[in-house]
């Protein structure tokens, strides 16, 4: 597996391809992700994204997306392509012994 692996309703998608942005009524939403990572990225969200915990409480949403935009951060072209999809909000952080996984719902822009 590689470092960031993020899809939407099952399909492959760039994390630059994203923007980040919690809203607690995603709107218009309809869209699952799924982002894993594992290595350097997950070092990083590790740093950031401490207050994100399990599968037994709540994580914090606002330190998830603060992890996220760290991540993404640091990635070439990070700002530089029109979004596909917006991460909307955080219901389930995962972690197993080399990885966490982060899924949520999702939005399309909005033209």
């Amino acid at each position: 597996m590689t470092e960031i692996d993020l899809s939407v309703d099952g399909e492959p998608v760039a994390l630059i391809d994203t923007i980040r942005l919690r809203q607690s009524e995603p709107h218009p939403g309809g869209h699952r992700y799924l982002l894993n990572l594992s290595g350097q990225a997950l070092s990083i969200f590790n740093r950031f994204g401490s207050a994100a915990s399990t599968t037994q409480q709540r994580p914090d949403q606002a330190a998830v997306f603060f992890a996220i935009e760290s991540i993404a951060a640091g990635m070439p072209g990070e700002g530089q392509v029109p979004a596909r999809f917006i991460l909307n909000t955080v219901e389930q952080v995962v972690r197993e012994d080399h990885r966490v996984a982060v899924i949520g719902v999702c939005s399309v822009p909005i033209q």
